[in-house]
């Protein structure tokens, strides 16, 4: 393919950027996503088509990567570039694609867990019926409601369904409304998308789930508006990136400056800054003065973070401090200060932090994306302050 190199290499002439990515060629769009596509275009955002068949993906060492179709190469980059994978028409191979794009940490409408959960009614099924949603089953001459719902995220940390248009049968007023759409914006949580259409059938009395559609590819006639309000949400970025990357509850993380150490990335944790070990620590003028080991730091103090330990709260300095873990790096993340010689690891990483790499923890794994230092034993480094540095530069 021209333009391309092999390896993490670039192109050989800085390609275009491209703000949308879509996995199928435009000719092949249904209504709904062809009307959201074109709504994009009018607001001036490059949107490159990349059928699979067709398509060459260079993923870069830091996440993004370069792709080419057909004569053109472009580049994606995380938080610049999204991805929508028309959920109706992938193949294997696209499939393939996709979860290589999701591997370079590029953002998509909906990943690729939350369509083929939807695309399987049996799993789909089980899902609901887990969060206490009933479901039935499709049957001739059914009544249902259909509601188009969007993920938008509510400051730091709410995240909120939001019923971007809804159209009711004859006959359904007052209550029933109100419960149908209470359904379908939990039915559409649990399927983890971001965008879709939910189905809320009505059987005798009873109102129940009878489906969820990634991503619609038909949207109703009477709002003609909801391709450019879609548009609008998706360019604000106000949306809820779902996780990309499963990790341990225990990994080793780089720190800019510092060294590499083990880190314990605590869900509970609502801290506003991560925990850091310092042997010493000490305050003045507006500066930290700290050490680790033999080694001593001088950081600006930029806050501090309030901890509840027992019954007391604790105050501990913060400073910013540059991260590089699981292939990128976060720079300016927040840290506080603190002795954990009695703790099993000497960095305690908090929600923030997991919320803006797009971590999600299984907490019955450990060191899933980075290797066990050698020699380390969680129940031995307690009492220990040297347990878990890997190494200092």
């Amino acid at each position: 393919m021209q333009g391309l190199k092999s390896g993490n290499k670039t192109a050989s002439s800085s390609p275009a950027l491209a703000h949308f990515l879509v996995l199928q060629s435009r000719n092949a769009l249904r209504s709904g996503t062809l009307a959201l596509i074109e709504a994009l275009e009018r607001k001036g955002k490059r949107v490159v088509f990349a059928p699979a068949q067709e398509a060459e993906f260079i993923p870069g060492h830091k996440g993004g990567g370069i792709i080419g179709t057909g004569d053109q190469t472009y580049a994606l980059r995380p938080k610049k570039t999204l991805v929508i994978a028309c959920s109706e028409s992938l193949d294997e191979q696209g499939w393939r694609l996709w979860m290589q794009l999701e591997q370079a940490k590029l953002p998509a409408l909906n990943n690729a867990d939350a369509i083929r959960l939807c695309q399987d009614p049996h799993a789909l099924k089980a899902a609901l019926h887990f969060r206490g949603l009933p479901t039935v089953d499709a049957s001739v001459g059914q009544s249902y409601a259909r509601f188009w719902i969007f993920a938008q995220r509510q400051g730091l940390v709410r995240r909120e369904q939001v019923v971007l248009h809804s159209l009711f049968p004859e006959g359904w007023i007052g209550e029933i409304r109100q419960q149908a759409e209470r359904i379908a914006t939990q039915a559409a949580k649990c399927s983890f998308c971001m965008w879709c259409e939910v189905l809320v059938a009505r059987t005798d009395s009873q109102l129940a789930v009878l489906a969820v559609y990634p991503q619609p590819s038909v949207l109703p006639s009477d709002a003609p508006d909801l391709p450019m309000r879609l548009a609008d949400l998706l360019l604000r970025r106000n949306h809820a990136p779902l996780p990309k990357s499963c990790i341990g509850f225990r990994e080793c993380v780089y720190i800019e400056g510092i060294g590499e150490l083990v880190a314990k990335f605590d869900t509970g944790n609502g801290a506003t800054a991560c925990s850091l070990h310092a042997d010493k620590i000490l305050e003045k003028d507006g500066f930290l003065h700290w050490s680790l080991g033999e080694v001593q730091y001088t950081q600006p103090i930029v806050g501090h973070s309030f901890a509840e330990v027992g019954h007391s709260v604790h105050r501990r300095p913060v400073v910013l401090l540059t991260v590089r873990f699981n292939g990128l790096e976060y720079k300016k993340v927040r840290f506080a200060l603190v002795n954990r010689t009695v703790k099993s690891t000497p960095v305690l990483a908090n929600r923030q932090f997991m919320r803006r790499a797009g971590l999600l923890v299984d907490p019955a794994e450990e060191f899933m994306v980075s290797e066990r230092p050698e020699g380390y034993c969680p129940k031995g480094a307690k009492g220990i302050s040297s347990a878990g540095i890997v190494g200092l530069e």
